[in-house]
Parts: C-alpha cells; structure tokens; sequence
C-alpha cells in the first residue's frame, strides 16, 4: 500500500471532532433552551417542579397503599388459615366427644344386658328350686297317701 492509498482511507479530522462535539452540543441546547424558557416565564419552572413533586408524592402514596394492601391481604390469609384451623380442631374435638359419650353408652347398655341376664338367670334358678320343692312336697304327699 503506498502513501498516496493511505490518504485515501484516512478519515477527516473534522468529522470526528464534530461528532463528539454534536453530544455535548445537543445538551448544551437543552439547558440553554431550558434557561430562555426559565428567564421568561420562572414560574413555570416553580409550577414544573411542584408538578413532578405531587406526581412523586402520589406514586410514593400509591406504593405504599399498594404495600399496605398486600400486608393485609397476607395477613388476612393468615387469620383465614387459623380460624380453618380452628374449625377443624373443634369439629375433631366434638367428635372425640361423641365418641366416648357412644362408647360410654355402649358399655353401659352391655353392663345392663348383662345385669338383666343374670337376674334371669337367679329368676330361672328360683324358679326351678321352687318346682323342685313344691314336686318334692306334692311326691312326698302322693307317697304318704299311697302309704295310708
């Protein structure tokens, strides 16, 4: 490549420098369009940034309502939760109640039963000695007249 094929390729100085003077420059517009406009009206500027004050005062209120919901949404879960299971405890605890409440009447309808057997039983037992005897006494009176 000779001298002459370099300079072709080289780019300008210029266009360089004016490229990073074009960053600079845009802002520098910016703030000077923004100072004409704070030099003819400054209460714009005041109305302009009670404006974005309001606009962040309400974004902060509306963050935290939005947090403060959220904290009561969790903790009325929470509280559902509990009263569930709650609920379920004493459902469980009445039925345990039951429970022994029938058990405890089972075993006394059993005891009963079993009373009113053995009072058959005796009654059974009285009965059969009374026929016995009152057998052995009308045997003994048939023997004794038999005897006469």
């Amino acid at each position: 490549m000779n001298s002459r094929d370099r300079d072709k390729f080289t780019t300008p100085v210029g266009s360089t420098s004016r490229l990073l003077s074009s960053i600079p420059r845009s802002s520098a517009i910016k703030r000077d369009s923004l100072a004409a406009e704070l030099e003819r009206d400054p209460q714009l500027s005041t109305a302009k940034r009670q404006q974005r004050t309001q606009a962040f005062s309400t974004h902060m209120s509306q963050a935290s309502l939005e947090r403060q919901l959220a904290a009561a949404q969790a903790a009325k879960v929470e509280l559902e939760s509990k009263v569930r299971e709650k609920d379920k405890d004493l459902v469980i605890e009445r039925l345990e109640g039951d429970r022994r409440w029938l058990a405890e009447r089972e075993q006394e309808e059993r005891e009963e039963k079993e009373r009113e057997q053995a009072e058959h039983l005796e009654y059974k037992v009285r009965s059969a000695a009374t026929y016995a005897s009152v057998s052995d006494s009308r045997t003994s009176a048939t023997v004794a007249q038999n005897r006469q």
